[in-house]
């Protein structure tokens, strides 16, 4: 009889939050009770056996979560998710029938018999329904299920609600209960996971977690709002942009799907792109093929493939095989296929493709199909990657560069493998999928459009022409054509001396371009630290550099880097002027030689065409509207930061310059309407760029997307525009609180919030408290409203020296009170203990300290809001300086004429002779006249802080991994610790993952008694340091340092550190060395993995006479009895030799990637240690030798008292006595000496030996005669 309980546990998040904010919201429902469950082995009979594993017959719900009060999240944040909603559980017996033949003579032809084996298990199921948080929210990510990402093969189908007033039931829920009782849960955010598979969990409920995302609300007019239109990439990768499942026939598994759904990951992108930029309509569908030089003369362009296959593996994907032009990847042994894509060597060694392969034309056609279904409007972006890998001069270069003479271009574009071929192709591409709304023909081909011909003219334009005419014709006129112009050249061409044309004019007057395109990354600030300042930065559109001004030399802007103003250079002539996009649309263009406006104007009409970012962006980096066309990418020559930028991440001011950009080009004051056609100067504005891999499992699947380590700096806008501004939460706290709008004031709080969440019942000042703590902000009352401000900003208020010391009664005539705290009371260090970001969520500590102080006080914050460790650094550098410029309090008295202001204000008021800055936290008017002032200091300012990381800053991977192949070891050596003594099998399982995925234990399997079945023996739940030597280690010296031996390992799993020798002597660092346990103090990583081991004791517990030259190739494992438990195998089966085998956790014995283990246990756990300091002394008189030795044991020897632990059952020992290799006497004796008598020695030498040969064992009553000591004495 055996019982099941199935528990739901209680869920938790960020356990290190104060105040109760992150702690479980707790079991909601308790447990749900199984009954018992009553097993019955029937035994086997002649012809038939039955398996039956457990069972459950009964399970009962016994609560529910109504009445909890469910989170309030801002942002995007993980939390714990409750069950509202469960059907019955469903059980599913499975029966596998299996024929096995036997041994022994047989009644016909002399066979053996057969033996059929029914196994029968039961697996349960589930349907239930999660409450997440207060809703609407935006978005659903990711599902765990105790911790582990939601292994997609485990439910049947995932349903989101994002909890609106206009949410419908849920029709399983309303097929079950009824419509009349079942509810919308309006107002509730909530998943329902169908059929979901229990067994895996422990036929319980698990914990689950659901990772949301809620945007701000729809009338506020940030960036995930305003932009209507986006660049979708990566624009390589064989099926990065098909909308449904592809699997590969080769690894069993899922190419397109890493989200832990059954869906397309373009699919999952897309989708969410529809909620959290929910006012896109068009989206430019970018799509590569290869260039393969900067040299027009010998580029090739063309489609690659991921990696070859061989013939055997045809095909190797389904539903769809991956085909460019009607030719697919190279096939090993067979001509034809796409080459394949360059590889490159990373940093840290590892070597990874450069770019992804060529989409699969069929993805393509059905991407566009899914986009226009959905109700988008399609641009098809035709664009090169140049694929020149090292050992190039310039590697992975910009397409801008291809180059070369007036007769190069024609073959640029007509060869075989040349432009033409690519572009038709996507033409036809365009063409199968029913159309496109939008055909870019080009893009960014600067240094091919500035060649110039002997007459004068530049030929690559015409084909530009020709191009566009065939567009036109065969996508139709409603198809809007155009060539997307990098900012530096859809202007002129400036051929030195002052001498210029205008070669793109007679493209852009082509009546096949609709629209002149502009990839528009042109700098808008100029300041040596990042502007946040949105009007600044959208006056950057009309003024500023290349409008404005211009720098001669580099050497001219870094003077800005030196505190030193820049040497400008002013631009007079608005013709030069390349950001001034308004005068070149409404002016004729005027060649000019030497300056000279020289010959007819172009063929350009003014105000004649609309213009259309077909690109524009702002990467996440620090000063990126300096500089907003680089990118950081190690593996590219193009690699750069923008001016000034110290490579910090900053996302405000991606999000701040989008917000900027689009408000300026929406006010017709700066964006002026045609008369010539129907819409303003600028039209449609391409944000640069959405992802066609979904957040957040790309950046954070590095196994999967190698280019994920980019996205922390770059352009894309996914998981980083949507974040929530700081005034949007404190607005919506402060509605909550029945504040109406008029009655406060947000705007000056401009900070990104990634994620707040408060999971408990608390007034809405403590809400707000928080994030003064984390943001540094404050809040006053001015004039009837609550006024939210950045704490310390604005320009001080000076105060003349003249006003101070106004008092009331002439008493106190004090100009200015200061007090400081002493040193010794302020924190020499902040902790900072947030939601790490980088972490899935994790509770995370950061801890800035000051570098000198004599304080040793630590100060800890706790934060429910999800940061970034750099943020985390910045709040503590803070929060820490904060507290020790505001040590000094300070009182001032003034005459009410005298100033006007509020706390929060900065005043500038003259202490000692010196211009201090006070920040007031309390203005008091005493009798008229009079103010009373009192503040704190905060001189200095608040300087950046920041430490470039050296990682990615995200924790890879998060979402469903496959299981690692395990190595696994079985120990057979003497026992770890004193309690493994028992009665059972004496050998240790070690276990490590040797390949690719996710180690979740390993456990060992051995065969029943009658050898058709296995059971589990063992289960190690934790990864071993295993490795193997590579070189020898030369014998040694048993008990004392080693010195002079060393030995090499490469380990294949875990790192080894060098201990004190004290820790040593204590018992660390314990390894075993093919069948030796040998302990070493220095541990010297030499390599990878690689590591010298010297200072060594050797043959450690009772391991002497292993004491050996151990060869290159030994196995190497550090002793953990935590990580390597022992069987439970009966101590019947020492001295078998039995074939076992393992598997890593969940398989079983049978599965893909088990093995088998040949092994046969000794049983050296259970043998007594070989004796220790034998002796033997003849008595003169009788001629009698007296025998005697030390004792040793294997339990508790580290004991101090009189007599080590016996060990034994019996204290008894084997004595034998030797002549050469013959025993001549045995002797059995009780105690730790024997007596070799005059008369036996005389018996078995016939003389009284001059020496002897002779050795001793312990004596176990379970295994015999333990290790034994060997010696000869001389008398």
């Amino acid at each position: 009889m055996a019982q099941l309980v199935l528990t739901l546990a209680g869920g938790v998040l960020g356990g290190g939050i104060a105040g109760g904010l992150g702690q479980s919201l707790g079991a909601l429902f308790g447990a749900y009770v199984g009954g018992i469950l009553d097993r019955e082995l029937f035994g086997p009979q002649q012809d038939r056996r039955t398996v039956e594993g457990t069972r459950l017959t009964e399970l009962n719900l016994s609560g529910s979560a109504y009445g909890q009060t469910m989170p309030v999240v801002w942002g995007r944040m993980r939390v714990p998710a409750n069950i509202i909603w469960v059907r019955g559980i469903r059980e599913i017996v499975r029966t596998e029938t299996e024929t096995v033949r036997g041994g022994g003579k047989g009644s016909a032809g002399g066979g053996g018999g057969t033996q059929t084996i029914t196994h029968t298990s039961y697996h349960y199921y589930a349907d239930v329904a999660l409450g997440v948080c207060e809703a609407p929210i935006t978005s659903i990510y990711r599902i765990w299920l105790d911790k582990m990402p939601l292994d997609p093969e485990h439910v049947d189908d995932i349903r989101t609600y994002y909890g609106d007033e206009t949410q419908s039931p849920d029709p399983l829920i309303q097929a079950v209960e009824g419509a009349a009782r079942t509810p919308a849960f309006r107002g509730l955010s909530y998943v329902v996971l169908e059929n979901l598979y229990l067994t895996p969990y422990g036929n319980r409920f698990p914990n689950f977690e659901v990772e949301v995302y809620r945007g701000s609300d729809a009338d506020v007019a940030d960036a995930r709002h305003l932009v209507r239109s986006v660049c979708v990439m990566p624009a390589s990768g064989e099926w990065a942009y098909e909308p449904d499942v592809v699997r590969s026939r080769v690894r069993d598994s899922n190419i397109n799907s890493n989200t832990g759904r059954k869906v397309a990951d373009f699919t999952v992108s897309i989708d969410n792109l529809r909620r959290e930029v929910s006012n896109v309509e068009w989206i430019s569908l970018v799509y590569a093929w290869f260039g393969t030089s900067l040299d027009a003369a010998t580029c090739a362009i063309r489609p690659a493939a991921e990696y070859a296959i061989t013939p055997d593996r045809l095909p190797d994907t389904a539903p769809y095989s991956w085909s460019v032009m009607g030719s697919g990847r190279p096939v090993i042994g067979w001509p034809g296929g796409w080459p394949l894509v360059s590889s490159y060597t990373r940093p840290d060694g590892t070597t990874g493709l450069s770019y992804g392969g060529t989409v699969s034309d069929g993805s393509i056609v059905r991407a566009i199909r899914h986009l226009h279904s959905l109700g988008y409007k399609v641009m098809l972006y035709p664009f090169l990657m140049m694929d020149i890998p090292p050992p190039a001069a310039s590697p992975f270069p910009w397409r801008g560069r291809i180059a070369g003479a007036a007769a190069d271009v024609p073959g640029f574009f007509e060869r075989n493998d040349g432009y033409l071929r690519f572009i038709r192709h996507c033409m036809a591409l365009a063409e199968q999928a029913g159309g496109v709304d939008s055909f870019v023909i080009g893009s960014e081909l600067v240094a091919l459009n500035r060649i110039r011909g002997g007459a004068g003219g530049y030929p690559a334009v015409p084909f530009w022409r020709q191009i566009a005419s065939e567009a036109k014709i065969r996508l139709g006129p409603r198809c809007i054509v155009t060539y997307a112009a990098d900012w530096s050249e859809y202007r002129y061409h400036d051929r030195g001396g002052a001498n210029v044309d205008f070669p793109l004019d007679a493209l852009w007057a082509d009546p096949n371009i609709d629209v002149v395109g502009i990839d528009a990354y042109f700098p808008l600030t100029d300041r040596p630290r990042a502007v946040y300042d949105k009007a600044a930065i959208a006056a950057g559109w009309a003024s500023g550099e290349l409008i404005d001004y211009y720098y001669a030399t580099q050497d001219d802007r870094d003077l800005g880097r030196r505190g030193l103003d820049q040497r400008r250079m002013p631009i007079n002539d608005p013709f030069w002027a390349i950001k001034n996009i308004r005068w070149w649309w409404e002016n004729d263009h005027v060649p000019r030689v030497g300056g000279v406006p020289t010959g007819p104007a172009t063929a350009w009409v003014p105000r004649g065409k609309p213009i259309w970012f077909t690109e524009y962006g702002f990467p996440t980096v620090n000063c990126a509207t300096n500089q907003p066309n680089v990118f950081i990418d190690p593996k590219s020559i193009e690699s750069f930061a923008p001016y000034y930028s110290n490579r910090a991440v900053d996302r405000v001011v991606q999000r701040v310059a989008i917000e900027a950009t689009e408000q300026f080009w929406s006010d017709p004051a700066n964006n002026p309407a045609s008369p010539l056609y129907d819409g303003p100067m600028v039209g449609r504005r391409f944000v640069w760029c959405w992802d066609a891999r979904p957040y957040p499992f790309f950046p954070t699947l590095t196994k999967v997307w190698s280019d994920g380590e980019n996205f922390r700096l770059g352009h894309w806008i996914e998981g980083k525009i949507g974040n929530m501004q700081l005034a949007g939460i404190v607005r919506d706290l402060c509605l909550r609180a029945g504040l109406a709008a008029s009655e406060f004031d947000v705007t000056a709080l401009d900070d990104e919030v990634v994620g707040y969440v408060v999971t408990e019942r608390k007034p809405v000042r403590d809400m707000i408290a928080v994030l003064q703590t984390a943001y540094f902000f404050d809040a006053v009352e001015r004039d009837g409203v609550l006024v939210f401000v950045k704490r310390g900003a604005g320009s001080p208020i000076t105060i003349d020296p003249n006003d101070l010391g106004a008092s009331e009664n002439d008493s106190d005539r004090s100009r200015v009170k200061v007090e400081r705290t002493q040193d010794t009371e302020l924190p020499i260090a902040v902790d900072i203990v947030h939601l790490d970001e980088g972490r899935d969520y994790q509770s995370s500590t950061v801890t800035v300290r000051k570098q000198v102080g004599q304080s040793e006080s630590v100060n800890t914050l706790s934060l429910p809001v999800v940061l970034t460790v750099e943020q985390a650094q910045e709040i503590g550098q803070r929060a820490l300086r904060e507290m020790w410029q505001g040590r000094e309090a300070v009182d001032l008295r003034l005459p009410t004429r005298a100033i006007r202001c509020d706390p929060t204000d900065i005043v500038a008021v003259p202490i000692d002779g010196v211009w201090r800055r006070i920040r007031l936290t309390a203005v008091t008017y005493g009798k008229p006249g009079l103010v009373l002032l009192r503040g704190v200091a905060t001189d200095g300012g608040v300087p950046e802080f920041y430490t470039a990381p050296t990682g990615s800053g995200v924790l890879p991977p998060s979402a469903p991994e496959p299981v690692a192949p395990v190595r696994v070891e079985l120990l057979d050596m003497p026992i770890m610790i004193d309690n493994h003594d028992a009665s059972a099998s004496s050998f240790y399982v070690a276990a490590c993952p040797v390949g690719i995925g996710r180690f979740r234990g390993a456990t060992l399997f051995q065969p029943t008694a009658d050898a058709l079945d296995y059971t589990v023996a063992a289960a190690a739940s934790l990864p071993s340091i295993i490795g193997t030597t590579v070189t020898e280690l030369a014998p040694g010296p048993a008990w004392r340092w080693d010195r002079a031996n060393a030995v090499e390992v490469q380990l294949d799993y875990g790192a080894l550190q060098s201990l004190a020798d004290e820790r040593v002597l204590a018992g660390g660092n314990a390894a075993l060395i093919d069948d030796e346990v040998i302990q070493f103090a220095s541990a010297e990583l030499i390599a990878e993995g690689r590591y010298r081991l010297s200072r060594l004791l050797r043959g450690q517990r009772g391991t002497e006479h292993e004491i050996a030259a151990h060869p290159a190739g030994s196995r190497f494992i550090l002793l953990d009895p935590a990580r390597q438990p022992r069987p439970n195998v009966s101590v019947s089966r020492i001295g078998i030799e039995i074939t076992w085998r393992t598997a890593p956790v969940p398989q079983g014995p049978s599965g893909d990637l088990s093995g088998e283990i040949v092994f046969t246990d000794s049983g050296k756990g259970l043998r007594p240690f070989a004796p220790a300091h034998p002796r033997a002394t003849r008595e003169r008189a009788s001629g009698d030798i007296q025998l005697s030795w030390i004792r040793r044991t294997r339990i508790g020897g580290d004991s101090w008292l009189n007599e080590v632990p016996l060990g034994e059952e019996t204290e008894e020992y084997n004595v034998q006595i030797l002549d050469g290799a013959n025993v001549v006497r045995p002797l059995r004796v009780a105690g730790p000496s024997a007596l070799y008598t005059a008369v036996q020695q005389m018996t078995d030498f016939g003389v009284l030996p001059a020496s002897l040969a002779w050795r001793v064992a312990q004596v176990s009553r379970v295994l015999g005669p333990g290790a034994s000591t060997e010696i000869t004495s001389t008398f």
